[in-house]
């Protein structure tokens, strides 16, 4: 019986499926398939080299996923200083789900100091 059971442990990981976690885009990726829609130039260049992920001729908008969420508080401050225009945030996100708190946490303080939130989620590729 003893002898069973080693066997039975050792073969068990072969049956246990596993699936293999989705492949996203990059947040670059996802940026350019929504520019259009947002009519903004993607990684517009500031003098500083830095760049703003997505430059629309009102926000400046940082793009991040969900768990970046804090990233993209102080980056569209800034970007927003520098180009003169609205700050903004979009929050890309995978699962609405588990996500939620990131998005509670962003809209918390976005309300504070007058950043836009623009919430896409994102499918796998």
């Amino acid at each position: 019986m003893r002898f069973l059971a080693v066997i039975t442990l050792m073969l068990y990981p072969t049956y246990v499926f596993t699936y293999p976690e989705p492949k996203y885009p990059s947040e670059t990726q996802a940026v350019q398939a929504l520019a259009q829609e947002y009519d903004g130039e993607v990684e517009h260049r500031l003098w500083d080299a830095t760049r703003v992920d997505l430059l629309t001729d009102e926000y400046a908008i940082e793009a991040d996923w969900g768990p970046k969420w804090a990233e993209g508080i102080g980056q569209s401050l800034y970007y927003a200083q520098v180009t003169g225009k609205k700050p903004a945030v979009m929050l890309l996100i995978k699962d609405m789900k588990s996500e939620y708190k990131y998005i509670y946490r962003l809209q918390t303080v976005a309300v504070k100091y007058d950043i836009e939130v623009f919430l896409e989620v994102v499918e796998p590729l």
